[in-house]
């Protein structure tokens, strides 16, 4: 097959109708003149969710991807496929399978520790079949894993890995799918790697800090379920400790969602209800704060009264949760979130109740976020922490964890159409994470080409 035939081959992108797949596909078509190929279900979902590419870009396919008949019939012929549809634990393993059977090189961006394990555990048989796969390009795991590993080339040894993450709420732009992973990371078990070995903690319980945004001190993050505590191991296998780190803006968000999260896991409250008060929460406040009590404004008021007095008191927010909640138990639950998080002394009594009449006035706070990595080990002999670190502080309301995460996925997506699916034969086979085909330096190339100079906004510090 000669070069033009090759090139003229489409990069499929499923879940195009998914806000990250949908900024990850903007992106990609502004520095590379591929065929693209979009497919979802919903036809015409896609189309709004890429609005910026210009008319006959595209080809658009509406598809069940769970029907292996129309699976195959997409995939067939293509250069690529990106697997963006949600939830990545379902979507990951029946794209991957035909990918692998279509011998199609597979790419995504996914933040599953399922389906990333279950993703790696097929290497012998995409080796076999000489198909390259290429899983976790995103920001976090994806740019994370290569600050790790650039952040260690400063060492002699490496002892621990701290990657963090912190993000913003904005109302909802980053979709249901997103909060639904919100309840997984927040609750329950959490695969991660201590005393040099596999383990498994409970999520959102231990408890860190760190200079997540220069300047305005250090962030109390939680630890988190995330794949890089199961993939960095893999290339740092003498290290003790892999552990990722989480926290969401603004501080009294992390309690809430922390209780709506344990009773989902508790059998007390059903996760599709969970989702739904946060999406209508985030999209439709004062529909949310409706549907819990008919006197919404009221107890609204009251909560700002007091607010202006200095005078909320534990037991009083409790009596202002379930007066708003009624029988509601989605406000209860995440109410009682937040009072566990005031009671150990993460936030304060009005930190907590001015979130409550921010969130259902539908008021956001200013965008902040960032990922972090820190690196502890030896320099010289001597004990070193080294720190990998971008951090966005931005009014800016297009601005999200989509445009952040898809720009990341984008810029793989060119370092792989272009280096690694060679015209002349395929560089590698199997299933690979960043860190083993990626370098930093490369990436960064990459981005430029997005007109992103994260050269620029990433912070390399030791301490």
């Amino acid at each position: 097959m000669d070069a033009t035939q090759h090139s003229s081959k489409p990069v499929v992108f499923i879940g195009a109708a998914d806000a990250i797949c949908g900024r990850a596909i903007e992106s990609f078509v502004a520095a590379s003149t591929l065929p693209i190929v979009l497919a979802d279900a919903d036809e015409s979902a896609i189309r709004r969710n890429t609005t910026k590419l210009s008319p006959n870009r595209a080809t658009i396919k509406q598809t069940n991807i769970y029907e292996p008949s129309e699976l195959r019939s997409l995939i067939s012929g293509a250069r690529l496929v990106v697997q963006g549809a949600q939830p990545y634990g379902r979507a990951s393993g029946p794209v991957l399978g035909a990918c692998l059977d279509a011998k199609v090189p597979y790419l995504d961006y996914s933040d599953d520790v399922k389906s990333t394990q279950d993703s790696l555990d097929l290497f012998e048989r995409a080796e076999q079949q000489g198909v390259p796969c290429y899983i976790n390009c995103g920001s976090s795991p994806g740019l994370t894993n290569l600050m790790a590993v650039d952040a260690a080339k400063e060492l002699e040894s490496v002892d621990t890995i701290d990657v963090a993450w912190y993000v913003t709420d904005r109302g909802g732009q980053n979709g249901k799918e997103v909060l639904e992973h919100l309840m997984h990371i927040t609750a329950g078990p959490c695969m991660t790697w201590a005393d040099g070995k596999p383990a498994v903690h409970e999520n959102w319980v231990e408890t860190s800090y760190a200079p997540m945004i220069p300047g305005e001190g250090d962030v109390l993050l939680h630890e988190t379920i995330h794949p890089e505590p199961v993939t960095l191991p893999r290339a740092f296998p003498t290290a003790k400790r892999v552990r990722c780190l989480g926290a969401l803006n603004p501080l009294p968000f992390n309690g809430f969602s922390r209780g709506l999260a344990v009773a989902v896991r508790e059998g007390a409250l059903p996760m599709e209800v969970a989702i739904e008060f946060l999406w209508n929460l985030a999209t439709r406040p004062t529909t949310a704060v409706d549907g819990a009590a008919s006197d919404s404004s009221s107890w609204l008021e009251v909560v700002k009264a007091q607010l202006r007095g200095g005078d909320i008191k534990l037991r009083e927010l409790y009596q202002l949760a379930c007066h708003a909640a009624g029988a509601l138990d989605p406000w209860r639950h995440a109410i009682w979130g937040m009072i566990r998080q005031v009671q150990d002394g993460e936030c304060s009594l009005v930190d907590a109740a001015r979130f409550m009449v921010n969130s259902a006035r539908g008021r956001h706070p200013d965008y902040r976020a960032g990922i972090l990595v820190r690196v502890l080990g030896t320099r010289n002999g001597v004990p070193t922490v080294v720190y990998r670190r971008q951090a966005t502080t931005i009014q800016d309301p297009e601005e999200s964890m989509a445009v952040n995460i898809g720009s990341s996925c984008a810029a793989f997506l060119l370092m792989v159409t272009e280096t690694e699916l060679d015209p002349e034969g395929l560089k590698r086979a199997g299933v690979f994470c960043p860190e083993d085909w990626a370098e930093l330096d490369t990436y960064y190339k990459a981005m430029e080409r997005l007109g992103r100079r994260q050269k620029d906004n990433i912070e390399s510090f030791r301490s």
